[in-house]
Protein backbone atom coordinates (compact mmCIF):
# COMPACT_ATOMS: atom_id res chain seq x y z
CA UNK A 1 0.00 0.00 0.00
CA UNK A 2 1.24 3.28 -0.64
CA UNK A 3 2.07 5.62 1.90
CA UNK A 4 -0.30 8.52 3.20
CA UNK A 5 -0.06 12.25 1.28
CA UNK A 6 -1.82 13.61 4.63
CA UNK A 7 -0.07 16.81 5.93
CA UNK A 8 1.30 16.41 9.12
CA UNK A 9 1.89 19.57 11.10
CA UNK A 10 3.70 19.78 14.35
CA UNK A 11 3.14 22.04 17.09
CA UNK A 12 4.85 23.07 19.74
CA UNK A 13 1.98 23.54 22.55
CA UNK A 14 -1.75 22.15 22.38
CA UNK A 15 -3.06 25.93 22.41
CA UNK A 16 -1.20 26.88 19.50
CA UNK A 17 -2.30 23.82 17.62
CA UNK A 18 -5.83 24.37 19.06
CA UNK A 19 -5.57 28.21 17.53
CA UNK A 20 -4.22 26.68 13.92
CA UNK A 21 -7.13 24.44 14.02
CA UNK A 22 -9.67 27.06 14.65
CA UNK A 23 -8.41 28.75 11.86
CA UNK A 24 -8.22 26.26 9.27
CA UNK A 25 -12.33 25.80 9.93
CA UNK A 26 -13.02 29.51 9.72
CA UNK A 27 -11.26 29.55 6.50
CA UNK A 28 -13.08 26.77 5.29
CA UNK A 29 -17.02 27.94 6.52
CA UNK A 30 -15.74 31.32 4.73
CA UNK A 31 -14.73 30.27 1.73
CA UNK A 32 -18.29 27.76 1.69
CA UNK A 33 -20.14 31.27 2.28
CA UNK A 34 -18.63 33.08 -0.11
CA UNK A 35 -19.38 29.88 -2.63
CA UNK A 36 -22.62 29.00 -2.32
CA UNK A 37 -24.10 31.54 0.59
CA UNK A 38 -24.43 28.96 3.17
CA UNK A 39 -21.97 26.55 5.00
CA UNK A 40 -21.47 23.61 7.10
CA UNK A 41 -18.97 21.86 10.30
CA UNK A 42 -19.28 18.67 11.62
CA UNK A 43 -17.16 17.89 14.89
CA UNK A 44 -15.88 14.94 17.38
CA UNK A 45 -16.46 15.67 20.83
CA UNK A 46 -13.92 14.15 23.52
CA UNK A 47 -11.58 16.51 25.55
CA UNK A 48 -9.13 17.50 22.64
CA UNK A 49 -10.75 19.87 20.45
CA UNK A 50 -12.50 22.08 23.44
CA UNK A 51 -9.99 24.61 22.82
CA UNK A 52 -10.01 24.72 19.39
CA UNK A 53 -14.15 24.83 19.20
CA UNK A 54 -13.78 27.56 22.12
CA UNK A 55 -12.09 29.44 19.75
CA UNK A 56 -13.76 29.15 16.42
CA UNK A 57 -17.37 29.83 18.41
CA UNK A 58 -16.25 33.65 18.20
CA UNK A 59 -15.09 33.76 14.72
CA UNK A 60 -16.70 36.98 12.56
CA UNK A 61 -18.52 34.91 10.49
CA UNK A 62 -22.12 35.13 9.29
CA UNK A 63 -23.16 31.73 12.13
CA UNK A 64 -26.87 32.26 11.22
CA UNK A 65 -25.93 30.52 7.82
CA UNK A 66 -24.25 27.91 9.11
CA UNK A 67 -24.78 24.08 10.26
CA UNK A 68 -23.50 22.19 12.62
CA UNK A 69 -23.28 18.77 13.49
CA UNK A 70 -21.75 16.23 14.89
CA UNK A 71 -19.45 13.36 13.78
CA UNK A 72 -20.34 10.16 15.66
CA UNK A 73 -22.51 10.57 19.07
CA UNK A 74 -23.27 8.00 21.53
CA UNK A 75 -26.51 7.55 22.28
CA UNK A 76 -27.51 8.94 25.46
CA UNK A 77 -29.62 12.08 26.18
CA UNK A 78 -28.30 15.84 25.89
CA UNK A 79 -27.89 16.50 28.80
CA UNK A 80 -25.97 13.13 29.68
CA UNK A 81 -22.10 13.83 30.56
CA UNK A 82 -21.12 11.48 27.89
CA UNK A 83 -23.14 13.69 25.00
CA UNK A 84 -20.80 14.96 22.46
CA UNK A 85 -24.02 17.39 21.97
CA UNK A 86 -23.92 18.81 25.32
CA UNK A 87 -19.93 19.11 24.64
CA UNK A 88 -20.80 20.97 21.40
CA UNK A 89 -22.66 23.57 22.45
CA UNK A 90 -20.78 23.73 25.79
CA UNK A 91 -17.78 24.71 23.90
CA UNK A 92 -18.97 25.95 20.10
CA UNK A 93 -22.68 27.02 19.96
CA UNK A 94 -22.16 30.37 22.30
CA UNK A 95 -20.71 33.54 21.78
CA UNK A 96 -21.36 34.61 17.78
CA UNK A 97 -21.84 30.69 16.79
CA UNK A 98 -24.75 30.17 18.81
CA UNK A 99 -26.40 31.49 16.00
CA UNK A 100 -25.56 28.51 14.25
CA UNK A 101 -28.40 25.62 12.97
CA UNK A 102 -27.63 22.38 14.95
CA UNK A 103 -28.20 18.94 13.21
CA UNK A 104 -29.31 16.75 16.37
CA UNK A 105 -28.50 12.99 16.22
CA UNK A 106 -30.41 11.63 19.33
CA UNK A 107 -34.09 11.21 19.25
CA UNK A 108 -35.97 11.28 22.53
CA UNK A 109 -38.03 8.08 21.75
CA UNK A 110 -35.87 5.98 19.09
CA UNK A 111 -33.65 3.31 19.87
CA UNK A 112 -30.33 3.97 18.05
CA UNK A 113 -30.91 2.30 15.15
CA UNK A 114 -33.60 4.04 14.25
CA UNK A 115 -32.01 7.38 15.21
CA UNK A 116 -29.63 6.97 12.76
CA UNK A 117 -32.03 6.55 10.10
CA UNK A 118 -33.21 10.00 10.85
CA UNK A 119 -30.36 11.76 11.27
CA UNK A 120 -28.87 10.11 7.64
CA UNK A 121 -31.83 11.93 6.26
CA UNK A 122 -30.86 14.83 7.68
CA UNK A 123 -26.73 14.68 7.42
CA UNK A 124 -27.14 13.93 3.53
CA UNK A 125 -28.91 16.93 2.68
CA UNK A 126 -25.87 18.57 4.46
CA UNK A 127 -22.92 16.55 2.66
CA UNK A 128 -20.94 17.39 1.55
CA UNK A 129 -19.40 19.00 4.51
CA UNK A 130 -17.05 22.64 4.16
CA UNK A 131 -15.42 21.09 6.85
CA UNK A 132 -14.73 17.97 8.97
CA UNK A 133 -13.08 18.00 12.58
CA UNK A 134 -11.82 14.42 13.10
CA UNK A 135 -10.32 13.00 16.55
CA UNK A 136 -8.53 9.65 16.84
CA UNK A 137 -8.25 7.44 19.89
CA UNK A 138 -5.73 5.23 20.78
CA UNK A 139 -6.65 2.33 19.06
CA UNK A 140 -6.55 3.82 15.94
CA UNK A 141 -10.40 4.12 15.93
CA UNK A 142 -12.10 7.53 14.58
CA UNK A 143 -15.67 8.88 14.44
CA UNK A 144 -17.36 5.69 16.40
CA UNK A 145 -15.73 3.55 13.77
CA UNK A 146 -14.25 0.83 16.32
CA UNK A 147 -11.68 -2.09 15.49
CA UNK A 148 -13.85 -5.26 15.73
CA UNK A 149 -17.36 -3.45 16.07
CA UNK A 150 -19.81 -5.93 13.74
CA UNK A 151 -21.38 -2.59 11.64
CA UNK A 152 -17.32 -1.63 11.18
CA UNK A 153 -17.67 -2.81 7.74
CA UNK A 154 -20.84 -0.69 7.16
CA UNK A 155 -19.29 2.20 8.29
CA UNK A 156 -16.32 1.81 6.13
CA UNK A 157 -18.51 1.46 2.75
CA UNK A 158 -18.48 4.36 0.23
CA UNK A 159 -21.28 4.03 -1.44
CA UNK A 160 -23.70 3.21 1.18
CA UNK A 161 -25.34 5.82 3.94
CA UNK A 162 -24.15 8.76 5.35
CA UNK A 163 -24.97 7.91 9.43
CA UNK A 164 -25.08 4.40 10.39
CA UNK A 165 -25.53 2.46 13.71
CA UNK A 166 -22.20 1.09 15.71
CA UNK A 167 -22.58 -1.35 17.87
CA UNK A 168 -19.38 -1.48 19.92
CA UNK A 169 -20.42 -3.92 22.35
CA UNK A 170 -16.53 -5.77 23.43
CA UNK A 171 -14.43 -2.90 21.91
CA UNK A 172 -12.40 -1.87 25.35
CA UNK A 173 -12.36 1.98 24.03
CA UNK A 174 -15.87 2.76 23.88
CA UNK A 175 -16.35 2.59 27.86
CA UNK A 176 -19.98 2.05 28.94
CA UNK A 177 -21.35 3.92 25.91
CA UNK A 178 -21.18 1.60 22.92
CA UNK A 179 -24.50 2.22 21.59
CA UNK A 180 -23.44 4.97 18.87
CA UNK A 181 -24.15 6.61 15.70
CA UNK A 182 -21.71 7.83 13.58
CA UNK A 183 -20.97 9.68 9.92
CA UNK A 184 -19.86 7.14 7.71
CA UNK A 185 -16.49 6.72 4.93
CA UNK A 186 -18.99 8.16 2.14
CA UNK A 187 -19.62 11.24 4.28
CA UNK A 188 -16.11 11.90 5.49
CA UNK A 189 -14.38 10.84 2.57
CA UNK A 190 -16.10 14.04 0.55
CA UNK A 191 -15.50 16.62 3.10
CA UNK A 192 -13.77 19.52 1.52
CA UNK A 193 -11.59 20.32 4.23
CA UNK A 194 -10.55 17.63 7.55
CA UNK A 195 -8.39 17.92 9.90
CA UNK A 196 -7.65 15.44 12.17
CA UNK A 197 -6.41 16.95 15.33
CA UNK A 198 -4.07 14.70 18.55
CA UNK A 199 -2.37 15.62 21.18
CA UNK A 200 0.48 13.40 22.67
CA UNK A 201 3.78 11.02 21.50
CA UNK A 202 0.71 8.14 22.19
CA UNK A 203 -1.67 9.09 19.85
CA UNK A 204 1.70 10.42 17.29
CA UNK A 205 2.78 6.68 17.23
CA UNK A 206 -0.71 5.38 16.85
CA UNK A 207 -1.28 7.41 13.73
CA UNK A 208 2.30 6.55 11.90
CA UNK A 209 1.37 3.03 12.86
CA UNK A 210 -2.09 3.29 10.80
CA UNK A 211 0.06 4.18 7.66
CA UNK A 212 1.02 0.13 7.04
CA UNK A 213 -1.92 -1.12 9.23
CA UNK A 214 -5.09 -2.65 8.08
CA UNK A 215 -8.01 0.02 8.31
CA UNK A 216 -10.25 -3.56 9.77
CA UNK A 217 -7.19 -2.61 12.31
CA UNK A 218 -6.90 0.99 12.39
CA UNK A 219 -10.07 2.30 11.21
CA UNK A 220 -8.08 5.89 11.01
CA UNK A 221 -6.36 4.39 7.55
CA UNK A 222 -9.40 4.56 5.57
CA UNK A 223 -9.62 8.07 5.96
CA UNK A 224 -5.98 8.47 5.70
CA UNK A 225 -6.63 6.86 1.89
CA UNK A 226 -9.61 8.13 0.59
CA UNK A 227 -8.86 12.10 2.29
CA UNK A 228 -4.64 12.11 0.91
CA UNK A 229 -4.04 15.40 1.01
CA UNK A 230 -7.14 16.67 1.70
CA UNK A 231 -7.02 15.76 5.41
CA UNK A 232 -4.17 17.93 7.32
CA UNK A 233 -3.19 15.84 10.99
CA UNK A 234 -2.46 18.60 13.33
CA UNK A 235 -0.67 17.64 16.41
CA UNK A 236 1.44 18.68 19.60
CA UNK A 237 3.08 17.18 22.76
Amino acid sequence: MKQSSSLLLDFKSRAEASAAAAKMAETALCQGLDARGRASIVVSGGTTPGAMLETLSDAQLDWSLISVGLVDERYVPPGHEASNEAFVRQNLLQNRARKARFLPVWSQGDNYRQAACLADTEYARESPFDFTLLGMGTDGHTASWFPGAPDLEQALDRTGRTVISIDAQGCPVAGEQTERVTLTLKAISTARHAVLLIFGEEKRDVFLSALTRPEQERPIRAVIEALGKQLIVIWAP
